[in-house]
């Protein structure tokens, strides 16, 4: 399993294990062979089975991986 960062460009909304929420949108970023990351893919679907108390804001810190054809929701940058 290959996790990459990435950054929410459409609300990633509370989900839970039996109804995940599938709406969120993300920018994923990848390595660019100089140390850094580069915007990669825009506009792809991650789906969250986390119970939050908010939704995770445009413009948020994320970290997603791959399984069944959709980026699924590991972990998020904490709310100020």
């Amino acid at each position: 399993m290959t996790i990459q960062p990435a950054t929410v460009t459409t609300a990633i909304p509370t989900g839970a294990l039996a109804a995940p929420s599938t709406s969120g949108r993300i920018t994923i970023y990848r390595d660019d062979g100089a140390g850094g990351l580069v915007a990669a893919e825009t506009g792809q679907q991650c789906n969250n089975v986390h119970a939050l108390s908010a939704s995770i804001g445009n413009g948020s810190t994320v970290q997603v991986y791959w399984r069944a054809g959709v980026w699924w929701l590991v972990s998020a940058d904490c709310p100020s």
